[in-house]
């Protein structure tokens, strides 16, 4: 949620991509077919919302295959900020 907050107050992610996103992590995979209904607007509109995350790789999924949760090691400080601690030289 505040990886979504943070990226929409910048302008990079849209916030109705939270409900995608959290479905994604839970149940690994998203239905194209349910992105209406989880961003509340029309398909084609949803796939617009979304083509930033898989842009980002932040989901995968060929053209007619269900939108996976994908971790890309560029997000990973984003979405995981202090995961990895690397100790001062």
């Amino acid at each position: 949620q505040e990886f979504v907050g943070a990226e929409s107050a910048v302008g990079r992610l849209d916030a109705r991509v939270l409900p995608v996103l959290r479905q994604a992590v839970l149940l690994g995979s998203v239905p194209r077919r349910e992105l209406p209904q989880l961003t509340g607007v029309a398909e084609r509109q949803a796939r617009r919302i979304v083509t930033p995350l898989v842009e980002r790789g932040l989901l995968r999924g060929s053209k007619d295959e269900p939108l996976r949760i994908a971790f890309p090691l560029a997000e990973s400080e984003r979405v995981f900020p202090h995961l990895w601690r690397i100790p001062p030289a």
